[in-house]
């Protein structure tokens, strides 16, 4: 995500443009993380399609968003 205040938003869509880019992700799958791009090979480890993902009810945390806040704003007081 850009800022729509950030002071170089050309700069930095061309900095999110590489790190998404072939070499980058290459980069990445080399340093033995894994890529954000499912097309970007990892060999001989689990790849992000191979990890389980939580189920997320975003209409469900909506409802109580405002409560849960203000919760955590007592809490952390």
């Amino acid at each position: 995500m850009i800022m729509n205040t950030a002071p170089n938003v050309e700069n930095a869509q061309a900095f999110i443009d590489f790190l998404f880019s072939d070499e980058a992700q290459q980069l990445v799958a080399e340093a033995y993380l894994i890529p954000g791009r499912s097309d970007v090979e990892c060999v001989g480890r689990t790849t992000l399609d191979e990890i389980p993902q939580l189920p997320t009810d975003w209409d469900a945390m909506i409802e109580v968003a405002d409560e849960t806040a203000a919760n955590l704003n007592e809490i952390c007081q």
